[in-house]
């Protein structure tokens, strides 16, 4: 795929926001070099994986980029999709190892808690979403339980109360 002069000359930040409506052709260099920066901070961001280490190699203060996302929301949404996204490869990667460790109790209680911790993070992703419907099943179930075990019960009262009409009757 060959690339045309307009998308070889823009940073995927001014590519974005050409499709959002704004024209780069008109920008000051306040906001061109602003883009270029926030671009930057950005492939910093994918290649190094932590907001400190993406502001030290971009070199942008992290205070720039906390008032950046707090302006633009494209770009606080884009640092917040690829935080969540290395925070849940990150647990997944740790829980495989543990998973797969010799300890059978260890790898047990770390899989609960990666789910938990997976769960907290984004529920709409990680949450069983028919938890609801188990918990109705389970509940029906136990309501089957009790009253099969009342019924046991009521047969054990019956018996015992022949038991004891029949000793008092032989007494």
């Amino acid at each position: 795929m060959t690339l045309n002069t307009d998308q070889q000359r823009h940073s995927p930040a001014e590519a974005t926001q050409e499709k959002q409506g704004a024209n780069a052709r008109t920008w000051t260099p306040a906001q061109r070099q602003r883009s270029r920066r926030k671009a930057a901070f950005l492939r910093a961001l994918h290649e190094h994986g932590s907001i400190s280490a993406a502001c030290l190699a971009s070199g942008v203060h992290d205070t720039t980029v906390w008032r950046w996302r707090k302006e633009y929301p494209a770009f606080d949404t884009a640092v917040l999709n690829f935080t969540e996204g290395v925070r849940e490869q990150r647990v997944i990667e740790s829980l495989y190892k543990i998973a797969t460790s010799e300890d059978p109790k260890m790898a047990n209680a770390a899989a609960k808690a990666g789910a938990f911790l997976l769960q907290a993070w984004n529920r709409p992703k990680y949450s069983p979403h028919l938890k609801i419907e188990q918990t109705v099943s389970v509940h029906q179930q136990v309501q089957v339980a009790l009253d099969v075990r009342d019924q046991i019960r009521a047969v054990q009262a019956e018996r015992l109360s022949r038991i004891h009409e029949h000793r008092t009757l032989e007494g």
